[in-house]
């Protein structure tokens, strides 16, 4: 009974997870990269692939939840460079940076 509970709990947290993930994209993805609160997206990606990784490592042979902790690791890219970009802090001597947001903004008008 303790294995069936461990396996269920393993799955359970493997689903929930997933559905909130599934939330989480659907509020960022139409979203404009400077309208996502960065800082709340940063916050919810760190749990989001420390539940991957549990998930992956606990389940070893289920491919949800591979795949999970591989779309969690793919958009945690992503959200590094939203960050990033979204960062007041950077200096104006980074050029790279500016080139990246203003050609961003020429295109949106944002």
């Amino acid at each position: 009974m303790e294995e069936f509970d461990s396996e269920f709990g393993k799955l359970e947290r493997l689903w929930k997870g997933k559905k909130h993930w599934e939330m989480l994209y659907a509020k960022w993805k139409p979203k404009i990269i400077f309208d996502i609160d960065y800082v709340a997206m940063t916050d919810e990606m760190e749990k989001l692939q420390k539940t991957s990784m549990i998930c992956a490592k606990g389940l070893p042979m289920n491919k949800a939840a591979k795949n999970f902790k591989k779309t969690i690791d793919e958009f945690n890219f992503i959200s590094i460079i939203i960050t990033a970009l979204n960062n007041d802090a950077m200096s104006d001597e980074e050029d790279h940076w500016n080139d990246v947001r203003n050609k961003y903004r020429s295109k949106t008008g944002k």
